[in-house]
């Protein structure tokens, strides 16, 4: 699966955002979490509520309809996000991650390492 992430406040609330591509269902997903818990001892902030998925009524499986539901809901989703995502489908990725900064481009991508013993 690959995970394309984005942050942003909407109404006052802090989110993150998700999209890519589900290698092992061969479909896109997008997820929307709204910031849960933002005074941790570690000063983290964790995105656990979740406000929408696109495995939720209406459920949406294209990649230009879980753009449109996110950005109904006053989200912007960074330039070329979109088109990584298609390209992760056309890969057929699993295990990449990449996260967007207001503003930078391109974004940061990378691969996570296995453990070393």
């Amino acid at each position: 699966m690959s995970k394309h992430i984005f942050k942003q406040e909407v109404a006052g609330i802090k989110h993150e955002i998700q999209i890519g591509w589900d290698k092992p269902l061969q479909h896109y997903y997008g997820t929307i979490l709204a910031a849960f818990d933002e005074d941790t001892p570690e000063g983290k902030t964790y995105y656990d509520d979740i406000i929408w998925m696109n495995i939720f009524p209406p459920v949406v499986y294209s990649l230009e309809g879980i753009a449109q539901e996110i950005t109904k809901r006053g989200f912007t989703i960074p330039d070329r996000l979109l088109d990584n995502v298609s390209e992760d489908r056309y890969n057929n990725a699993v295990n990449k991650f990449q996260h967007y900064d207001a503003g930078a481009l391109p974004p940061q991508a990378h691969t996570p390492q296995p453990p070393s013993l």
